[in-house]
């Protein structure tokens, strides 16, 4: 029979120790304690049954992403990741004793299917600002191509405001005959 320790168990469902603990302490996980020891040990059939109870996968680790990671990834702001939660756009998985939001790889690849973005990898994302500055016009220029359909961008859900690729950016370079413009970081 394998025994896990507090950290090991954290690590499984990407979750802090202390949230653990919590787990605990509310009746969530069972522990038990060694002879002669005071700290919890986890079986592995009580964290494979808490991983049914929660419907997550049976690997060793979950790949859970929080919000400042998924933001990143789609070059927003974490309130705008709270937002499209808000309005059932992107769904979260709710760990027990956790209040924190996270997210798996495959709703964040759900919605770059719908928004037709790359999987895998952090969309590099430019405002109309960024877009204006690189072919040395007015911002107002970028949204009046946009309206005429010259540049094409990207409506990121709840929000208003357009993005565009660096692929659209440069197919537009391309037009023009200008250098193309190399991905931000």
């Amino acid at each position: 029979m394998e025994l896990y320790r507090v950290g090991q168990v954290a690590r499984m469902f990407d979750v802090h120790p202390n949230t653990v603990r919590k787990w605990v302490k509310t009746g969530i996980l069972h522990s038990i304690k060694l002879p002669g020891s005071r700290y919890n040990r986890f079986t592995t059939e009580e964290v494979t049954r808490l991983r049914r109870e929660m419907a997550l996968p049976a690997d060793h680790t979950l790949g859970l992403h929080r919000v400042s990671e998924v933001a990143q990834m789609f070059d927003v702001h974490p309130n705008t990741i709270r937002k499209w939660v808000k309005t059932s756009i992107l769904r979260p998985v709710k760990l027990p004793g956790s209040r924190y939001n996270r997210f798996t790889a495959e709703e964040i690849n759900r919605l770059r299917r719908e928004m037709r973005l790359p999987a895998d990898k952090t969309m590099a994302l430019y405002r109309v600002g960024e877009v204006a500055k690189m072919f040395d016009v007015h911002a107002n220029t970028i949204r009046k191509w946009v309206k005429t359909n010259i540049l094409h961008p990207i409506k990121l859900p709840g929000s208003r405001y357009n993005r565009f690729t660096v692929e659209e950016v440069n197919r537009l370079r391309r037009e023009m005959q200008l250098p193309p413009v190399e991905e931000k970081e």
